[in-house]
């Protein structure tokens, strides 16, 4: 087939690009041709609070691209519209995650679909965002009219999807399990180059630090798992999206402050596997959540994860298995569940069933998605 994917690529940084260039991938492996029609600019610099939106890492991901959309400027929709029917595509594919990108891919959508033959395709991590915007519903129920298929990864997204849009037609697959974030280090070295202790209990919380990810529930539970664990450390690895300050004050009025290590920037690729081997366990007490793309990081490097009771966490984890699933916003529940992973000494049934469940979300799973959703449509 031929193929398109709008979507944010290098130099820009971040999840989506790495999503990307790991579908890129496997698309092309599975022989097709594929061309990435990627973001000119991702966001205006008032609206985006990270210190930069260009990835830092010297090994830049391979997913090479055209980059002709900007959130921001009409005219780059029609380009890329232009260059979708030029290429001939057969399907089209918009990675999605936030209603700001709405106008540009429901107008982009709407032109190939009147100059092309190629199927569009929605692929929505999140239909509803974590942090409420102006007019969401509005600008999401106009979206989903743009757009002939759809490919959802949690429960949670297709509920939403179908109140807004009943008769859509969708494939449901499960997020898959990264595979970018190699590390060839041993548990001991990679904490040894974070400083950290080398038989101490390691908490990992990672990604950029949001009000919605509950980091300060997680902090309020630490004394109490520190009750049981005194030697229990906390890594916070993720740029803050968010003041800091009131975590920093947070920190030091519950006495953590040699206990929580934060590291405060993004974290280039080529590192992010050293913070998941040097940890024992991945802690995400969001508050609010579709599904999470550090779950699956976790998953490759076999680490158990602690999610919450909200949206699609709980379908990444089987609850005593593979990590537990605690209620929200439960500081006493959530210390509880670190206490019992490290106590009940099942770590290794843990790691066992982790890598079996991993099989299930693979890229090729997704890749046949976009596979089906586009031969459907030339049928």
């Amino acid at each position: 087939m031929r193929l398109g994917l709008v979507t944010p690529a290098p130099p820009l940084r971040g999840g989506p690009v790495q999503y990307a260039a790991q579908l890129y991938a496997e698309l092309v492996r599975r022989g097709h041709a594929v061309w990435v029609l990627g973001y000119r600019r991702q966001y205006p610099a008032c609206l985006f609070p990270g210190r930069s939106q260009r990835e830092p890492s010297a090994q830049p991901l391979d997913l090479p691209n055209e980059p002709l959309f900007d959130p921001l400027r009409p005219l780059s929709w029609r380009r890329v519209a232009q260059r979708a029917q030029t290429l001939a595509l057969d399907g089209l594919l918009f990675q999605y995650w936030m209603p700001f990108f709405a106008p540009g891919y429901g107008v982009t959508a709407g032109l190939v679909r009147r100059w092309t033959r190629a199927r569009t395709i929605l692929l929505a991590h999140n239909l509803m965002p974590h942090e409420h915007q102006p007019g969401e519903r509005f600008l999401t129920r106009w979206l989903l009219q743009c757009f002939d298929t759809f490919i959802v990864q949690s429960s949670s997204v297709r509920d939403d999807l179908l109140a807004l849009k009943p008769q859509a037609r969708y494939a449901q697959v499960p997020h898959p399990t990264h595979h970018l974030f190699e590390c060839s280090l041993a548990q001991a070295e990679a904490r040894a180059r974070l400083d950290l202790p080398a038989d101490a209990p390691v908490l990992l919380h990672f990604g950029h630090v949001r009000a919605y990810k509950g980091l300060r529930v997680l902090l309020d539970a630490l004394p109490r798992v520190r009750a049981a664990l005194p030697h229990a450390r906390l890594v916070v690895a993720g740029e803050f999206y968010v003041d800091r300050l009131p975590y920093e004050r947070q920190i030091a009025a519950l006495g953590l402050t040699d206990v929580v290590t934060v590291v405060d920037r993004f974290i280039p690729h080529e590192q992010v596997g050293m913070y998941f081997v040097a940890a024992d366990l991945v802690v995400l007490p969001y508050l609010r959540a579709t599904q999470s793309g550090i779950a699956p990081i976790a998953a490759y490097h076999a680490r158990p994860v602690i999610v919450t009771a909200v949206g699609g966490l709980p379908e990444q984890v089987i609850d005593g298995a593979t990590g537990y699933v605690v209620p929200p916003n439960d500081a006493a529940a959530l210390a509880q569940a670190i206490v019992r992973f490290f106590a009940q000494g099942d770590r290794a049934a843990m790691v066992e069933r982790i890598c079996a469940e991993r099989q299930r979300a693979t890229w090729a799973r997704l890749a046949e998605a976009v596979e089906t959703l586009t031969r459907e449509g030339q049928t």
